[in-house]
């Protein structure tokens, strides 16, 4: 993991290539219980913990997610907000094995269902539930948001990372990364008079338009 050198600042391991095919080794050979894991069997919870130590190997600021859909397994490589992961997430996924039944995807994708749930330290949340509003930034290429939800506080600390989670599957986790400036957690009261407020779809269609 990052550590310091000599004169106090941050430094980062660098990439190992050679724990990618190692990666890849263990993870065929375990793939079935990988495979139940995905299907939500919380037996197999210390192969994902080894999964996780195996893909930190070749940089830490990777991470592993596993996900089912209607076309198989898909394993998911994801900086995890993280902007100075997305280098290692490119160069991991560059190259790899066949492997039958999965899929590997480079970062969270919008999952393009406004009724999607998720939880995060207890905290539960739809996307349906977030209203936004967004200023642009043309000269960073960024948007600064104002997250609208109903029972939210601003004081739970909780909230800033179900915030990104929400991002990260609403407009999709490279998105979020590159083109999300502030993020604010506000009641409506709080807003100026002449802001309006908009979905998450209707903010990943703004994305779209100006930035793409």
């Amino acid at each position: 993991m990052a550590s310091q050198d000599s004169i106090g600042r941050s430094t980062v391991p660098p990439e190992d290539p050679k724990a990618i095919a190692a990666f890849w080794t263990w993870f065929k050979r375990n793939k079935e219980r990988i495979e139940r894991l995905a299907m939500g069997d919380k037996a197999e919870l210390p192969a994902y913990a080894e999964m996780t130590r195996r893909i930190h190997l070749f940089h830490p600021m990777v991470f592993p997610e596993l996900h089912m859909d209607e076309e198989g397994f898909v394993l998911i490589v994801t900086a995890d907000g993280r902007p100075e992961g997305i280098g290692p997430v490119m160069r991991f996924t560059e190259l790899h094995p066949v492997v039958d039944g999965w899929r590997v995807q480079r970062f969270r994708k919008p999952v393009n269902d406004p009724l999607a749930v998720f939880e995060y330290h207890d905290l539960i949340c739809a996307l349906d539930e977030v209203r936004v509003a967004y200023a642009l930034d043309d000269g960073t290429q960024q948007v600064h948001l104002g997250f609208v939800v109903d029972g939210a506080s601003a004081k739970d600390e909780r909230w800033q990372g179900m915030l990104f989670l929400l991002l990260d599957h609403a407009i999709g986790e490279f998105n979020t990364m590159m083109h999300v400036g502030g993020l604010d957690l506000m009641t409506e009261d709080e807003l100026p008079p002449q802001v309006s407020l908009i979905t998450l779809d209707q903010l990943r269609e703004v994305i779209e338009e100006k930035f793409y």
